[in-house]
């Protein structure tokens, strides 16, 4: 992905975060930022990396979410942090479970998911070679909890997105100091995931409800939530994130005329303060790029899927 800045030659606003960028949601070029560089955690927005691999996978492997159960595991529903409720045994389609990821911002979701398609991967590109195998790096990677697998992926399609900044080791976000990233890459990572359709759907629904069967065969009715109030402001997008490490970090997309921003904001001072935040820095970016803008753009993008492969 060619990035470049783009030079607006004006003072920025006064804001709680100190680690921000604004994109142009189109391709991704950087209109203005402060510390959008640095490396630092970022939460739950590793939720949009999982959700972008996940779609990666969806492409490379042919599948139809719609039609894959997954189960949930104990391991995943003991989960800590934020959850969508899951419990052992549960059953769900695909489609359902990135919306508990991405609404509610289920960990036990997002670990659901890394364990689904790590298990795919595994099938598919090492359960032929076995102990025996002379390779000592590809024994090494056999022996890879499915979990594994699917972070090297996220940490593959970072890499050819040329996200220097980013290194995942969780699939959720909670907190290691070793699970970072930038404003900048999240910014950018952001921009090219959200010309996906099913990203976009995902992304803009405020509440979704779904029957879950249980290890009792037994249906139960679930609604979740999302915990991006920006779309309840004319915004399409994305995800927020909070832990202690963190602190409050939100990814915000919105669309006003011919204009197409990515807005994201690491550390704010309080979960309040990162939705001020990026609402200040919308006003602003507009101010500058669109003196007199007239209203939302609800048009809807053109679908465009993404597929990352190895060369």
């Amino acid at each position: 992905m060619e990035i470049h800045k783009i030079e607006i030659g004006f003072t920025p606003p006064s804001v709680s975060s100190n680690h921000w960028a604004i994109v142009d949601g189109n391709n991704g070029n950087l209109f203005c930022g402060k510390n959008e560089n640095d490396r630092r955690e970022i939460a739950s927005l590793i939720k949009i990396i999982n959700m972008a691999t996940s779609i990666n996978l969806l492409e490379k492997y042919k599948i139809d979410s719609h039609k894959i159960l997954v189960k949930i595991s104990k391991f995943a529903s003991k989960i800590c942090g934020t959850k969508a409720n899951l419990e052992e045994g549960d059953e769900l389609y695909l489609w359902d479970l990135f919306f508990a990821m991405m609404l509610p911002s289920g960990n036990d979701a997002a670990e659901s998911i890394a364990e689904y398609f790590g298990t795919l991967i595994y099938e598919n590109e090492y359960s032929r070679f076995n102990d025996q195998n002379s390779n000592e790096s590809l024994k090494e990677s056999v022996f890879l909890s499915p979990v594994q697998y699917f972070i090297k992926e996220m940490n593959y399609l970072c890499n050819k997105l040329g996200l220097d900044n980013t290194h995942i080791i969780n699939c959720h976000g909670l907190p290691n100091n070793k699970n970072q990233s930038s404003a900048y890459d999240i910014a950018r990572i952001s921009s090219f995931i959200m010309k996906d359709s099913i990203f976009q759907e995902i992304v803009q629904t405020k509440t979704y409800e779904c029957i879950i069967k249980t290890k009792r065969n037994e249906n139960k009715n679930v609604k979740w939530i999302n915990t991006n109030k920006l779309l309840n402001y004319g915004y399409n997008g994305i995800k927020t994130g909070n832990t202690q490490n963190a602190g409050p970090c939100i990814v915000g997309s919105i669309k006003i005329m011919e204009y197409n921003f990515i807005i994201v904001a690491l550390g704010s001072k309080s979960e309040e303060r990162r939705w001020i935040d990026i609402k200040k820095l919308t006003t602003w970016i507009l101010k500058k790029m669109a003196p007199t803008p007239k209203g939302l753009i609800r048009g809807k993008s053109q679908s465009q899927k993404i597929i990352v492969t190895k060369k």
